[in-house]
């Protein structure tokens, strides 16, 4: 098992979630010989924001993610009341676990990234343009500016590594600022 991968994973997953804005606290940070250690444990840690929504980050040391470490971590965070998770994998996520998630999305939010997907973090690229979610009302300015509906922006894929990284939902609109200065405007689907 490749440990220095997940150790890696670490340092995105802590700059990730201070752009989520959750209080991160270098202290939680795990060394390589605990991450070594724990090799048939899953490593669970827990962030809040400071409006009090928690997250659960949990590196899963097994290959492959099934319905059951799904449900315990549902379990977890509902004793713990804790809104959303995001689990690293090195494997696949069963067709079963990805129901269950689908399932439960309406009362939580799962996600779950693989391994490769974190080594870096792919919002410092330097080609990659600055994207930024637009609140309710900016939309609705960008919008009225355009004079188009949500529906005749161009689109962005939830499932987009940007979008994902970010947490963002189906719905919203994202402006992107490229490095030349052209600004763009793309809806999540």
């Amino acid at each position: 098992m490749d440990f220095e991968s997940f150790y890696r994973t670490q340092n995105t997953i802590f700059e990730l979630l201070n752009d989520r804005h959750y209080i991160v606290d270098d202290k939680k940070k795990i060394s390589i010989d605990e991450f070594d250690n724990l090799c048939d444990e899953d490593i669970q840690l827990t962030f809040e924001k400071k409006n009090g929504i928690k997250i659960l980050v949990s590196w899963r040391m097994i290959r492959d993610v099934g319905i059951n470490p799904i449900k315990e971590y549902y379990a977890k965070m509902q004793d713990n009341g804790i809104q959303n998770a995001i689990i690293i994998k090195m494997g696949k996520l069963t067709p079963n676990a990805r129901t269950t998630i689908a399932e439960l999305s309406s009362s939580c939010t799962i996600q779950v990234f693989d391994i490769e997907d974190l080594k870096i973090n792919k919002t410092k690229h330097v080609r990659v343009p600055k994207h930024e979610l637009l609140s309710r009302a900016d939309a609705n300015k960008v919008l009225d500016a355009y004079k188009v509906k949500k529906i005749q922006i161009p689109r962005i894929f939830v499932i987009g590594p940007i979008i994902q990284y970010y947490g963002w939902k189906r719905g919203n609109i994202v402006k992107i600022t490229r490095k030349d200065g052209d600004i763009t405007y793309r809806c999540i689907v």
